[in-house]
């Protein structure tokens, strides 16, 4: 296979052709991750000629040209499903790295929003501004796709500067507003419909409340009464005005209502982290069904949590739940309020809630979608719902649990048939690996209901991070009806320049961190490091939220806090952190960046 990304547009400006057009980037490449590599250096190439050629300003007359083989290896399923190896650590963090430059510098964003209203001048600007948005989007799906880990070489502390905390370098970033900040006029402009909407609630979260109304199916039908089983969701999915089947949700290409008899005990703004704690610690909690968890000594308990994640947390609907604490409590209820534990979690980067907090002392065991550094992934893809209906980890445990006779299977054993099946992402184990000998049916129920065979169906895996976009991009290409395609790539372009907006902005804070030294800020962006300052990062995160962009509004910008992770890690201080933020986010109240 030998794609190849071109980019060879015309100019009539009377120079000579050759030497006034860029030179075309172009790259062969093989399956995995050196074609990942090259490519993505292609695109980088691409787009910094593209806007050089737009900053001097002649006419084109002739289309931008993208190949469609390398499109379709893009948006391949086998793209898709590449797990990034030890051997490509090097490739992968310059990368990473290139992403980020990219994004400081504001080539892009800078010239979105400059052609944004010039079409009638120059008919060819709509396709420009196409071209870009695929561009954009492609480097959108890889930075999704590729959780990079830095070389242990490369990964070095930095010397933090001796700039006095109250006294900005003239290193640091400008604390002026950028070209492309949103302002207080233009708002409305810049956000694509805002909407006060909850994380983990909306119609694009279809799969999360899916999931977990299916999981109640499992535990039910293996004879768990109800009254032991607590339900926590949002419940706003089949009453949306998107859902082609209302008071019905469905977890499986063709599968059967899963929403029918869920016991809705906590749903909207009664789910939250506070009440989840509390449920699990016994305590009642104001409103609901009342119910709690009950157990003794001598019980076994399963927890499962389908949603967002980012490193070190999880998060609900208008709060999350910080590693730390979540352990604390945990380890407070061992041996007092159950025998045994599991814990199932599917979330990106679930498995930084438990890396190197739980020990093999406690009698908790746990399986999670994904290692503490990359994306966990959504699948089928519903083309009359316009959603993705389950997670991949999900529904391999569950259809597993739905076909097999649990006294006769193992922990151990569903962890094996759900680390073949989630090829997208590494299933990790944690905790005390001596409680995987039990059978499922300690945890799941016991009853034998009749096996439930499903037929195979395609999984469309991408990742959890790049689902928005997704979404999007399968609705274009089913769009016929050029008002609909219009307003598609309209909310396309919106979508990928909000994210690059909030991008750019994480890259200033660790830049202006770093004191300029671009060296420092490629370690604060790229770097995969363990979660051990949690009160630091705890810190961060608040402040990030409160002073930046409001997490429980701006779901993307989870995919962004491991740089806050990273400034603690590195040891810069809190002032270093509080400054950054003060000086830099200084733009209006934005909201729904996907």
């Amino acid at each position: 296979m030998s794609p190849s990304s071109t980019w060879s547009p015309s100019l009539n400006d009377g120079t000579n052709q050759d030497a006034a057009r860029p030179a075309v980037p172009t790259v062969s490449t093989h399956e995995g991750e050196t074609s990942i590599a090259q490519i993505l250096a292609a695109l980088v190439n691409t787009q910094a000629q593209l806007a050089n050629t737009l900053s001097r300003g002649p006419p084109m007359t002739s289309p931008i040209k993208i190949d469609s083989t390398s499109n379709t290896l893009l948006r391949s399923n086998a793209f898709r499903a590449t797990k990034p190896s030890s051997s490509t650590c090097s490739k992968n963090a310059a990368m990473n790295k290139a992403l980020y430059h990219l994004a400081e510098e504001e080539r892009i964003s800078l010239i979105l929003i400059g052609i944004e209203d010039d079409t009638s001048a120059n008919p060819l600007a709509a396709q420009l501004r196409d071209t870009e948005t695929e561009l954009i989007d492609r480097a959108s799906l890889l930075d999704a796709r590729c959780r990079v880990t830095v070389c242990a070489e490369d990964d070095k502390k930095p010397t933090p500067s001796t700039t006095s905390h109250g006294q900005v370098s003239n290193q640091r970033v400008p604390a002026n507003r950028s070209a492309n900040m949103p302002t207080a006029n233009s708002r409305s402009s810049f956000l694509e419909d805002p909407r006060t909407r909850p994380i983990s609630a909306g119609y694009s979260n279809y799969r999360h409340q899916a999931d977990i109304c299916h999981a109640y199916h499992v535990l039910h039908k293996h004879g768990v009464p109800d009254e032991r089983i607590v339900v926590m969701m949002y419940d706003d999915i089949t009453k949306a005005q998107e859902n082609p089947t209302p008071g019905v949700i469905i977890n499986h290409p063709n599968g059967t209502d899963v929403y029918r008899d869920v016991p809705k005990d906590y749903t909207g703004d009664l789910v939250t982290a506070k009440n989840f704690i509390s449920i699990l610690q016994g305590k009642k909690v104001k409103g609901g069904s009342g119910k709690v968890i009950s157990s003794g000594p001598k019980d076994h308990v399963f927890l499962y949590f389908a949603g967002h994640g980012a490193p070190g947390l999880l998060v609900f609907p208008n709060d999350v739940l910080h590693a730390q604490a979540f352990m604390n409590v945990i380890k407070s209820l061992n041996k007092r309020t159950f025998a045994n534990m599991i814990i199932y979690v599917d979330a990106p980067e679930s498995g930084s809630m438990f890396d190197g907090l739980l020990t093999a002392s406690y009698s908790v065991y746990v399986l999670t979608a994904a290692n503490p550094y990359e994306s966990s992934y959504a699948c089928y893809w519903d083309a009359k719902r316009q959603a993705y209906l389950g997670d991949l980890f999900s529904v391999s445990w569950m259809e597993d649990a739905d076909k097999k006779d649990l006294g006769k299977e193992t922990l151990f054993s569903q962890f094996n048939v759900v680390k073949n099946k989630t090829y997208t992402s590494h299933v990790m184990e944690y905790g005390n690996k001596q409680i995987r000998k039990l059978s499922v049916s300690e945890f799941q129920g016991k009853k034998k209901p009749s096996p439930i065979m499903l037929p195979k169906a395609s999984d469309d895996a991408v990742p959890s991070q790049y689902v928005p976009i997704a979404i999007i991009r399968n609705k274009l290409e089913r769009a016929s009806d050029p008002k609909e395609l219009n307003s598609l790539k309209a909310k396309l372009r919106r979508t990928l320049r909000n994210r690059l907006f909030l991008k750019n902005k994480v890259a200033k804070i660790a830049s202006f961190v770093a004191r300029g030294k671009s060296n420092e800020a490629d370690i604060v962006l790229t770097s995969q490091r363990q979660l051990t300052k949690y009160a630091c990062y705890e810190k961060a995160v608040r402040q990030f939220s409160e002073r930046c962009f409001d997490l429980s509004r701006n779901p993307y910008a989870f995919q962004h806090l491991r740089v806050l992770m990273n400034i603690c890690e590195l040891s810069y201080s809190s002032l270093d952190i509080t400054e950054a933020m003060d000086v830099l986010c200084t733009h209006p109240n934005v909201e729904d960046i996907v």
